[in-house]
């Protein structure tokens, strides 16, 4: 009875140690997934392409070196590509506006070609403002606050601008537009942006998190 009881735990024991050599082997031949790109030509093939998000898109086209957000928002040329990461997922895209934004406070001669921002005002209280029509607007009166667009005439065209991105995968990546409250919209060379538009002069608040499509 002795060895029949040490025979059947000694085969438990072989059967356990068996399942957890299988289980081990099993686990490390899992694909190991890892980030990132080991060269930077690969990382410009990812970039390579048109992103979009719920609202918006972009077109960066390496081989030309343009960067296209839309016809109804900015663009350029003679792309510049720094990463600044190893593994290449990070870093800044600067261009030289071809269409840039721009704002006026009088009506345009060519009118049609500008968008109207309205407000409403308070008849009653001039420091009543309202930046979309109120439900009840009989007491306020609507006017044209400013015009704008997206033009190859605007102030910032030939000058230079600067997008950071992050998490740059064969699929997707996340990318902001230089940007801060009373910060430079553009610089006059390529070298002025690169030490302007920088994350640690707080130009990067939010990103978009884009599909490549």
């Amino acid at each position: 009875m002795k060895n029949l009881r040490s025979n059947s735990l000694l085969k438990i024991l072989s059967t356990l140690f068996v399942c957890t050599a299988l289980s081990a082997a099993f686990i490390s031949c899992d694909p190991v997934v890892e980030s990132g790109f080991s060269t930077k030509a690969e990382a410009l093939a990812a970039l390579n392409g048109t992103f979009a998000g719920s609202y918006e898109s972009y077109t960066i086209d390496v081989d030309n070196s343009t960067f296209d957000a839309g016809s109804y928002s900015y663009a350029g040329d003679n792309m510049t590509i720094d990463f600044t990461s190893d593994d290449f997922t990070e870093g800044y895209i600067y261009i030289k506006y071809t269409r840039s934004y721009e704002t006026s406070s009088t009506e345009p001669e060519d009118v049609d070609s500008w968008t109207a921002v309205y407000i409403w005002t308070n008849n009653s209280d001039n420091t009543d403002v309202k930046y979309s029509e109120p439900e009840d607007s009989s007491n306020y009166t609507k006017s044209v606050s400013y015009y704008y667009r997206f033009s190859s005439e605007a102030p910032d065209v030939g000058k230079y601008y600067a997008l950071s991105f992050k998490e740059l995968s064969t699929s997707s990546i996340s990318l902001s537009g230089a940007y801060k409250y009373g910060g430079a919209t553009s610089t006059e060379t390529l070298d002025e942006a690169k030490n302007e538009f920088t994350i640690d002069n707080g130009y990067y608040a939010g990103y978009s998190e884009l599909v490549k499509q």
